[in-house]
């Protein structure tokens, strides 16, 4: 029985914080318009020297915090961070918020995927010839491996040894590059500080009595397998034994039960 309570007493005490700290995880995020002036980054981390590549302009950016100079961003599938001036967050979302970019490897041997663009940083993949549609997230400038050529690199995703790696390809070897575009969609500006606190239904999560009922739902059905599990049919039965009592009288003695006394 003590089990019982305890188990019943932990579920009580530990689903209601479980319920609200679920609703509360959630964020406010704001897409954002890469601006169309320039060469606007993307950011492996909230720093000047960790370029990844060049955003296409007009598209946009999922935000989702701010740290110093910078949004912590997403673009496609991939996390990292954007200057705060180089975009500019708008009200709604996008119909398109990013191009579909892609490329063909066209080098006989196929093209290695670095961790930076130039030959000398540390392979991470490898794309095979002729491999079509290799997902083109921007480019960045880097060594020019075969004179007077470009100094062009694609920052590239692609399935390699079982999983998906990231990393730099020498553009002059590609083709059937599918260049980004322009998106025309037109957005009203937000021009207020964004907040990426949790929105207040959500902070202050659910009400006690939602939260009482759904926990009884939940813990109901446990606690009826609980009961079968534990109940008197169940279980095995201990036999009480009766203590007995020894009067003496003389060299003889009698037992007695207590039920005789």
């Amino acid at each position: 029985m003590k089990a019982f309570l305890l188990i019943f007493s932990l579920i009580i005490v530990l689903s209601p914080t479980k319920i609200q700290t679920a609703y509360a995880a959630s964020e406010t995020t704001y897409y954002a318009r890469i601006n169309e002036d320039g060469e606007r980054y993307f950011y492996s981390s909230p720093y000047e020297q960790s370029k990844l590549f060049v955003l296409p302009s007009t598209f946009f950016v999922l935000l989702s915090g701010i740290e110093n100079d910078f949004y912590k961003a997403t673009f496609r599938d991939v996390s990292g961070y954007v200057k705060i001036s180089d975009v500019t967050p708008v009200k709604n979302k996008p119909l398109q918020e990013y191009p579909d970019t892609s490329f063909r490897v066209l080098n006989e041997n196929g093209l290695v995927m670095y961790s930076s663009p130039t030959t000398e940083a540390e392979p991470v993949g490898r794309l095979d010839y002729l491999q079509e549609k290799v997902t083109l997230y921007g480019t960045m400038s880097g060594t020019m491996v075969i004179p007077n050529s470009t100094r062009t690199w694609f920052y590239c995703s692609t399935f390699f040894e079982g999983r998906v790696v990231r990393g730099y390809a020498f553009s002059y070897l590609c083709d059937e590059v599918i260049t980004p575009g322009i998106n025309n969609e037109t957005f009203e500006a937000i021009t207020t500080p964004l907040d990426f606190s949790p929105p207040k239904n959500q902070t202050n999560g659910l009400s006690d009595t939602t939260v009482a009922i759904i926990v009884l739902c939940v813990c109901l059905p446990c606690l009826v397998i609980l009961y079968l599990l534990l109940s008197p049919g169940k279980r095995h039965k201990v036999q009480r034994s009766e203590k007995k009592i020894k009067v003496k009288r003389g060299k003889d003695y009698y037992e007695l039960n207590e039920d005789d006394l």
